[in-house]
């Protein structure tokens, strides 16, 4: 039976993501977050709490798409990550994630500064699991 993912990310999908969900879960409907709210939540305020209506207007766009059974793919701001795996877990929505293999490179630029460079690369998908 064909499912859809909702995927609220801080970064595009790779090829190697979408084939993944179609291969592994039957997905065949994928929708990311638009972009007004995504802007909204790459760069959260340290200082504050995302606003109300914010989070309705996720919830809303999350539910418009997704049925029961279907997956939420959510791997953002530590905090909203938590707030979101709890709301799917409440509507029946199947949370998970991409496990990803680091590799990172440090260049020492002065005595006084250090450059580090990342580079994710995703492994497989991960379901949350809900404490019970």
């Amino acid at each position: 039976m064909a499912k859809k993912c909702f995927v609220i990310l801080n970064h595009e999908i790779t090829e190697m993501q979408k084939k993944e969900l179609k291969e592994r879960f039957s997905i065949e409907g994928i929708k990311p977050l638009p972009s007004k709210l995504k802007n909204s939540i790459v760069e959260i305020d340290p200082e504050k709490w995302l606003d109300e209506e914010t989070l309705k207007s996720i919830k809303k766009e999350i539910t418009s798409f997704l049925e029961k059974g279907d997956y939420l793919w959510v791997q953002t701001e530590y905090g909203l990550t938590c707030y979101l795996v709890q709301y799917a877990f409440k509507k029946g929505f199947i949370p998970i994630y991409s496990a990803t293999k680091r590799v990172f490179k440090e260049t020492k630029l002065s005595p006084e500064q250090v450059k580090r460079e990342y580079l994710f690369q995703h492994i497989c998908f991960r379901l949350y699991k809900e404490v019970k």
